[in-house]
């Protein structure tokens, strides 16, 4: 059964941006795109995009890019995007959104249903969170340290760690993994004072903090993601 067009990959390089797009079994005679891109890496400036395809699609895969820019973007930089996909047509698009960083860091889209950190939440010591397939999972390790494991016994294949700078600790203090107006925290629970923080300037308000099916950190597709400044017109 044929379902919503949906998101597979987006890529933000400069001068462009591109997102592959899964069909879903869907072959429309005409397509539409319009887009909302969003750069913190570009003084806030937004561009708005439209990609318009009037031949029939067959195939299950459909790539597009847009320019946003060109000389203004650099890799790994924060680009929010925001799209409507009109089909055969339809006044009724699809919408969808998210976040990426290109190069090195990309933040990866994920629809599935991914197991979330929301706003204002802990992952307390030596509690996990797990991805969307069940394979990784998230531990607040009691040193301090967010790691992500194979989900595979033992914890005995390390994937990545969130290193919450010990050396400003003291000895047997315990922690939390927290998310707070988008920005992700290490906090010592014993002493009560963060020892470790993401930047204010390279998050977005309210985002949940999630673990991507491949292991990676990501901020949840289908939340606010915008910076304050971004047009609201494409969101749901």
């Amino acid at each position: 059964m044929a379902g919503p067009v949906r998101i597979k990959k987006a890529q933000a390089a400069d001068p462009g941006f591109s997102l592959v797009l899964d069909m879903q079994g869907l072959s429309p005679n005409t397509m539409r795109v319009d887009f909302v891109l969003y750069s913190l890496g570009n003084s806030g400036t937004t561009y708005n995009s439209s990609v318009q395809i009037n031949n029939k699609i067959v195939d299950p895969e459909v790539t597009i890019a847009v320019p946003f820019g060109d000389g203004n973007y650099q890799g790994g930089q924060h680009m929010c995007f925001s799209a409507r996909v009109y089909l055969d047509g339809s006044q009724t698009p699809t919408s969808l959104q998210g976040t990426v960083m290109a190069e090195s860091g990309e933040f990866v889209v994920e629809e599935s249903a991914i197991t979330e950190l929301q706003d204002y939440s802990n992952l307390a010591m030596n509690n996990t969170i797990q991805s969307a397939d069940g394979t990784k999972v998230g531990v607040m390790q009691y040193d301090g340290n967010f790691v992500v494991y194979e989900q595979s016994g033992n914890y005995n294949t390390q994937l990545g760690v969130c290193d919450s700078s010990n050396s400003y600790t003291t000895p047997g203090a315990t922690y939390e993994f927290q998310v707070r107006n988008g920005r992700l925290f290490v906090r010592d629970v014993t002493n009560n004072v963060d020892v470790s923080a993401s930047d204010r300037n390279n998050v977005f308000q309210d985002a949940p903090l999630a673990i991507n099916s491949d292991g990676k950190i990501c901020m949840r597709v289908g939340a606010d993601l915008r910076p304050t400044p971004m047009s609201p017109q494409y969101l749901p």
